[in-house]
């Protein structure tokens, strides 16, 4: 039986249309004890609030901060590391705003788990039970994106009170960083073991909480492992804590992976197009764990990805393809065969190499690939998405400054004006009309209405959790592990094999391959972030880095096409001090008992 999840945004935020009844529940953040013993609609209500506070990093979540339109389209995580332009740092500081509201969520949901204890007597157990433990899968979701970016933080497992008027007796010091992964394992596995394993449309259950427990271990085995322990233990885990967290890891992968009735989307015949699909469709989708849900209809206020996606002139405002991938993710694909190389601008000889068509750059490749970007001259809205920066002509090559350029052989100029040669692309190859040579495919839907391709009008879910990453989860436990090799080799040839590429042998399993697997499968859907951050790969990866753009000339020389790289802004480097961020000041003004992490 498939379980698919969907959460869903509410009120003013979203609201998503995978089901109806849960789609049109108000959040409340009030409940009677009367109405959590008979009134299985207001515990939905108040399960909706906790839901819609849920720090879900989305297409909304840039520059650190939840629900916000990226004004210049360059604040999301993919734009922190090498898979898209422009490049933006992550400084360390971002997200301190948000504590004081994921506090809030910890806190709810504690008020809630004292008051539906007042009446399990009445409560049947199970229904106690499944209160339970999604109250305690949405704690867990919470301290995890504390603990990912803060190290340790105060751990409130019940409500606070404030005694005689004493507000300052509810300062707490932080935990140590492994008191909180301790924390997040204790509400996870609760959550697994006492919730049913199938749940309506958008409602955790016994499988959605244990793909995230294999998430969140995953992350703590690797601090272990790769991070030092300092500052009394309030950034870094035990290193003899690795294995423990792996095991847990890779057993909530192994349940998921055997029970959860999950499968990877695998519809269509076309490699390229299969992989694309599977992120615009919802309700029929095997491989969706956890989706948030957004509808314009209901709305008119959802989030703005396509806008900034968009290739240029089917946008006619000014923020199209502001997110786009860098050459850098685009060599990370593989052929066909399973070797790595470069896009190759030369020939042996060292001449120039010439490409016939434009997607010959690309000619057995990975077709994941161009299931993620728009390609110079690939297929998209129907029509052919042409991107070229300029011309080759009489030896020598002339660029265009804007798109939709042509070439006068008269004058040698190139402008606007309508001849029988183009010279830039209708769809960019400037750096101001295609900041890098390709566009972003990844949830973009070619056939959401033009009308929609505006400012907080896209619909389309985002996928929080799906099976691939538990494959990939369980293969890079097992291979930290040094144990269930082939189990492990199972999983990552799987997600392989759904995206047409050559399987792996047992020599070639190897933790790097596995991250490698992970860098191209999971490509803008910000994992590589947290995961060069968990495997201490951020600071190293990122000195004096500077993202290429890919710069496509048509020769009308040769009669063909002729590509180059160039460097499009940076550097950027990373400290140490980044691998956590800084606590609030504002949050130790109030309470002098937080310090504040090493470096800041």
């Amino acid at each position: 039986m498939k379980r698919y999840i969907c959460l869903l945004i509410l009120l003013v935020v979203g609201v998503s249309a995978c089901n109806d009844n849960f789609l049109n529940t108000e959040p409340t953040d009030m409940l009677s004890t009367e109405q959590l013993v008979k009134d299985p609609n207001a515990v939905k209500a108040y399960f909706a609030t906790l839901y819609d506070l849920m720090p879900i990093e989305d297409f909304n979540f840039c520059n650190g901060r939840f629900n916000q339109f990226p004004g210049d389209g360059f604040g999301y995580l993919s734009n922190y590391v090498d898979e898209t332009i422009t490049s933006n740092k992550y400084y360390g500081s971002e997200f301190g705003e948000n504590w004081k509201e994921i506090y809030k969520l910890i806190r709810n949901v504690n008020d809630f788990i004292v008051e539906i204890n007042k009446v399990e007597e009445i409560l049947a157990p199970d229904v106690l039970n499944t209160y339970l433990g999604e109250a305690r899968f949405i704690r867990a979701y919470a301290y995890f994106s504390l603990v990912k970016r803060f190290g340790g933080v105060p751990v409130l497992l019940e409500p606070q009170v404030v005694v005689d008027g004493d507000v300052e007796k509810l300062n707490i010091p932080r935990n140590t960083e492994d008191e909180v992964w301790m924390a997040i394992r204790d509400d996870f596995e609760f959550a697994v073991q006492n919730m049913t394993g199938a749940s309506e449309y958008g409602r955790a259950n016994k499988y959605v909480a244990a793909a995230y427990l294999s998430r969140a271990m995953l992350y703590a085995g690797s601090i272990a492992k790769y991070g030092k322990l300092e500052y009394d233990g309030l950034v870094g885990v035990p290193a003899s804590k690795a294995n423990e967290y792996f095991q847990t890891s890779f057993n909530a992968a192994k349940l998921v992976y055997e029970e959860g009735g999950y499968e990877l989307f695998n519809k269509v015949q076309d490699k390229s197009k299969n992989f694309s699909e599977l992120f615009l469709e919802y309700e029929s989708n095997p491989e969706i764990i956890l989706a948030k849900g957004f509808d314009y209809d209901a709305t008119k206020s959802t989030h703005s990805y396509d806008i900034l996606c968009t290739p240029v002139y089917f946008i006619p405002g000014g923020y199209a393809g502001r997110q786009a991938p860098t050459v850098d993710i685009l060599e990370k694909f593989e052929y066909l065969d399973g070797t790595v190389g470069p896009i190759l601008t030369l020939n042996d000889d060292g001449t120039r190499k010439l490409y016939e068509h434009p997607l010959d750059l690309f000619r057995d490749r990975d077709p994941r690939l161009l299931g993620s970007v728009i390609a110079p001259f690939s297929q998209f809205r129907g029509e052919e998405i042409s991107i070229q920066k300029g011309i080759h002509v009489d030896g020598s090559f002339k660029k265009g400054n804007y798109y939709n350029q042509y070439y006068h052989s008269d004058t040698k100029e190139i402008n606007t004006t309508i001849s029988s040669v183009r010279a830039t692309g209708k769809y960019g190859g400037s750096f101001r009309s295609c900041l890098s040579g390709v566009y972003m495919r990844k949830y973009i839907d070619p056939n959401t209405d033009p009308k929609l391709l505006g400012v907080w009008k896209s619909r389309t879910h985002w996928i929080d959790m799906r099976f691939a990453e538990i494959l990939l989860n369980m293969a890079e436990a097992a291979q930290e592990l040094g144990t269930d090799r082939t189990l492990a080799l199972t999983a990552i040839n799987m997600v392989r094999e759904r995206a047409g590429i050559r399987l792996l042998d047992d020599e070639e399993l190897t933790i790097e391959r596995i991250r490698h697997e992970r860098e191209v499968e999971l490509a803008f859907e910000g994992h590589l972030f947290w995961d060069l951050k968990r495997t201490r790969n951020l600071v190293e990866r990122f000195q004096i880095w500077q993202p290429r753009r890919m710069d496509l000339y048509y020769s009308l020389d040769f009669n063909g096409y002729f590509v180059s790289f160039s460097i499009t802004d940076g550097p950027k480097t990373y400290e140490n001090k980044q691998y956590y961020n800084r606590i609030p000041q504002d949050e130790i003004n109030i309470n002098p008992l937080l310090k504040q992490n090493p470096g800041y």
